[in-house]
């Protein structure tokens, strides 16, 4: 199992998607990715999309008629903690 470390603006753009009752459903599609990140970093649903430049792995999340991503990397020194880079909406895909 993985510690998940936020990055201050991934936290904050969760925080608020917590707080905005409108948007249940992808609430709850983005906790889905987090806890599978979570639980098996390694595993294939969260490494569909991989960018170069920066080295970092990207998950799609569609829901409440919205497209979010979530960019993440590994650890470099660590290998049971990811960092959450970005959490929102994937308007660069």
């Amino acid at each position: 199992m993985a510690t998940l470390w936020f990055d201050e603006e991934a936290d904050a753009s969760l925080r608020r998607l917590e707080n905005d009752d409108g948007r249940p459903h992808l609430l709850q599609a983005i906790n889905r990715v987090l806890d599978q990140l979570e639980a098996d970093p390694g595993h294939a649903s969260v490494r569909r999309i991989r960018f170069q430049v920066p080295a970092l792995w990207c998950v799609t999340v569609v829901a409440d008629n919205e497209e979010w991503a979530i960019l993440w990397e590994p650890h470099p020194d660590h290998p049971t903690e990811v960092t959450v880079h970005y959490v929102g909406p994937a308007s660069f895909s």
